[in-house]
């Protein structure tokens, strides 16, 4: 009779374990993973490459992210053959500043976050395409390298102290 009654409330317990993890499953449905390409090959720092390296190894540790790379050519050379598929991602960390990309590039990208993707630029990323007024529009603020009023809102810094 005993070992009746301890069956039935493991049976019992089973029940209950598999009904919760069904609910649970609803409530909280597995969590997505992202996908992220980031962009570099030019940029006015040299050790901005090494940064990619760091940069993709701290994203994929989260287990939140799967992390591609592409470099482009070196500066000066042809960005022709430049065309990211950005469709295949979530969001687009830019690395990169340097030559103008292809207008084909340039509007892909565009369509990219029109259609919801994500854009991070890093450090001199915001200094790139001071005269591209969407990519300007997508970063919000940008730096230097020829940037000023006509590119979008910039920020000035002083060190000069007033009395």
């Amino acid at each position: 009779m005993k070992l009746k009654t301890y069956t039935y409330i493991i049976l019992g317990l089973i029940a209950l374990l598999l009904t919760v993890n069904k609910i649970s499953a609803k409530t909280f449905p597995a969590k997505k993973v992202y996908k992220v390409l980031i962009i570099d090959g030019q940029n006015n720092h040299r050790n901005m490459v090494e940064g990619t390296g760091m940069m993709k190894g701290y994203l994929e540790e989260t287990g939140m992210f799967t992390v591609d790379v592409m470099t482009t050519p070196k500066k000066g050379q042809s960005l022709d053959e430049f065309k990211p598929d950005f469709s295949k991602y979530d969001v687009v960390l830019s690395n990169y500043n340097g030559d103008s990309w292809p207008e084909t590039t340039n509007l892909a990208f565009e369509k990219f976050v029109k259609n919801g993707g994500g854009v991070v630029v890093v450090h001199a990323a915001d200094n790139s395409f001071p005269s591209w007024k969407a990519y300007n529009q997508m970063i919000g603020i940008g730096g230097w390298e020829g940037r000023n009023e006509k590119s979008g809102p910039y920020v000035y810094f002083s060190e000069e102290k007033k009395k």
